[in-house]
């Protein structure tokens, strides 16, 4: 039936739910067979060997708290991650037409109507812990009449509800929901048939590095820069990599041989490494930064055009620049972790502190040597070139679900790690912690290595090096307050600083290759309770403006190693948790001692 003869009718939805379980996940439930689809209330089911009573339950603007309802019925439910339950009702169609029904469930859902299954979130559960009728909408041509409506409901970690609605007044909306994703749908099939078909007819990659001096290996002996590192270890992948960067090549001049010199080569990807230098940048800055940031859109649009995936690196250093000339390169960057595009962030690898090159890492003004190019290749994550396939790069916002850690007294260690398979240099870390209750002793909240972020006898955010040197924040720590946390360490300045929510707390010199990284505790040790959300790892040194902006909620995409939420539903023993950075990084749960919470 077209969108043009479509007939939208209302139809209420049940005003009482018949409920049936709670059922234990051993059981396959069959929602298609399980309810007879002449009768919408039966006294009672048989699920698997056992029987179960029908208990009735009205909504509550539009929720059924499935948790609670067991509860009330004298039912011993210890929520089970996966255990399910029935609700039953009829519908009635004064005529006949489609109806347009909303839902959201904690975490899985199916809907059968009339026996028939009409949608579910079996596949990815629920996608958000901000649970509504606008979550999920989908159409169901109905006759005129009465009809059975089944709900499957299977329990997350942490809950078990459904939320539904048909209201007219939510049709608008309703419309809206559904029709963005049928559009999300079609693109991911479309999507899905172009990795498929060049899956088949090419089993190689590729990857052109499309830039100016820096990009072609000026600097470094025989011209082995950061590109040629790369290069190196993405040809054991699979992959082949192919440098068409010229000395002295600007924005305008790479849009200039777009055609003659990228297009021939039918890249994958195309990272593109220009320096505003050669843009003008010391003769005329404010011309400089519009041309770049300009001419930088343009060329991130034909790759788009053409089926490339861009991948941009940020300014980096040179010592020719004043500070006003190092404001407008910060200005840029902080521009470019804005846009939906993968971006590298070499300052965040090289620079001392104000655009210039760190002692012993440059051979010119504008050129780094082999020291200086091997921390900017440091700052690229190989499995980014595995992982990047969607063309937006686009990154879910900032979760507001936590994930609620209670320690275990026969475990010594904590819940999350993450093993590092490529090796960093610089880094950032980064997450928001919260504590339900009063502070008491020490308790680590982070590890890296040897090295604990961790709250301070005198309950106080800490950091403390494996060599010696501490750093402490001033502030002693509130219950039921969100602290953000973020610890940076700039590998070729030899320097670690801690931040609490954005403002720094003190600085300490050390150097730290990172091999491993610990949320909750340590290899060693076991953290306190306390819950966690967006935990952010970086490939590179953030400044204290960057830091400031993670601390007010925006996640920048510069060289973002793993950004994991931590609103995952369900939580799985050693399995990792969802990055959403486009890196093959892991988080992996190691224990039962965690659980999502809204």
């Amino acid at each position: 039936m077209s969108s043009e003869k479509e007939l939208l009718i209302d139809v209420a939805l049940p005003g009482e739910w018949a409920v049936y379980g709670p059922v234990p996940s051993t059981v396959q439930p069959h929602p298609d067979s399980d309810i007879p689809a002449a009768q919408a209330m039966p006294a009672a089911l048989t699920l698997g060997n056992q029987s179960y009573s029908c208990l009735k339950v009205k909504p509550e603007n539009g929720v059924v708290n499935l948790m609670s309802l067991f509860s009330r019925g004298g039912l011993k439910n210890a929520i089970r991650t996966g255990d399910w339950a029935y609700l039953t009702g009829e519908i009635h169609c004064a005529t006949a037409g489609t109806v347009l029904i909303g839902a959201g469930a904690d975490w899985w859902m199916q809907w059968v109507i009339d026996g028939k299954p009409v949608y579910d979130t079996l596949a990815l559960g629920n996608q958000t812990g901000d649970y509504s009728v606008f979550n999920h909408v989908f159409k169901v041509n109905l006759e005129k009449g009465s009809h059975t409506v089944c709900v499957l409901v299977k329990s997350g970690s942490a809950g078990w509800t459904l939320v539904a609605g048909s209201s007219p007044k939510d049709r608008k909306r309703f419309m809206e929901v559904e029709k963005a994703q049928r559009g999300m749908a079609r693109d991911a099939k479309e999507l899905e048939a172009v990795i498929q078909s060049t899956a088949k007819t090419n089993s190689h990659m590729k990857l052109v590095i499309f830039g100016s001096s820096v990009a072609s290996g000026a600097g470094a002996v025989d011209n082995h820069g950061w590109a040629y590192r790369l290069k190196e270890v993405l040809e054991k992948r699979n992959w082949t990599v192919v440098n068409k960067s010229v000395g002295g090549d600007s924005t305008t001049k790479l849009l200039a041989r777009f055609n003659r010199d990228l297009l021939p080569e039918k890249p994958d990807v195309v990272i593109i490494g220009l320096s505003l230098a050669n843009e003008g940048l010391v003769t005329s800055p404010a011309e400089t930064f519009d041309r770049y940031s300009r001419n930088m859109r343009k060329l991130i649009q034909l790759c788009r055009k053409h089926g490339i995936v861009p991948v941009i690196s940020n300014g980096y250093p040179n010592n020719a620049y004043t500070r006003s000339h190092y404001e407008i390169i910060r200005k840029f960057n902080a521009e470019l972790n804005c846009w939906p595009v993968a971006s590298i962030n070499f300052m965040g690898a090289v620079d001392e502190g104000h655009g210039h090159w760190p002692d012993g890492c440059w051979t010119d003004g504008a050129h780094p040597n082999e020291c200086g190019h091997a921390e900017m290749y440091y700052s690229i994550a190989p499995s980014l070139f595995d992982m990047l396939i969607d063309p937006c790069d686009q990154l879910p916002a900032p979760s507001s679900s936590w994930l609620a850690y209670r320690p275990d007294p026969a475990v010594n260690s904590a819940p999350l790690t993450h093993h590092v398979i490529d090796p960093i240099h610089s880094f950032s870390l980064a997450f928001t912690v919260m504590f339900p209750g009063p502070v008491s002793g020490r308790s680590v909240l982070a590890g890296v290595d040897g090295n604990s972020l961790c709250v301070s006898k005198e309950g106080r955010m800490t950091y403390e090096a494996e060599g010696g040197g501490v750093i402490q924040a001033g502030e002693r720590i509130q219950a039921e307050r969100p602290y953000h946390l973020a610890v940076t360490h700039s590998y070729i300045n030899r320097q670690t600083r801690l931040w609490v929510d954005g403002v720094l707390a003190g600085t300490l010199s050390q150097q730290i290759a990172p091999r491993e990284l610990t949320l909750a505790g340590s290899s060693t040790c076991a953290g306190g309770e306390a819950w966690y959300r967006n935990v952010m790892l970086y490939r590179g040194c953030l400044d204290g403006e960057q830091v400031m902006s993670l601390a007010q909620g925006q996640i920048l995409r510069s060289s973002l190693e793993l950004y994991a939420p931590l609103a995952d539903r369900p939580l799985v023993k050693h399995l990792p948790v969802f990055n959403a950075a486009p890196t093959g990084a892991k988080l992996e749960l190691q224990g039962d001692q965690c659980r999502s919470w809204p």
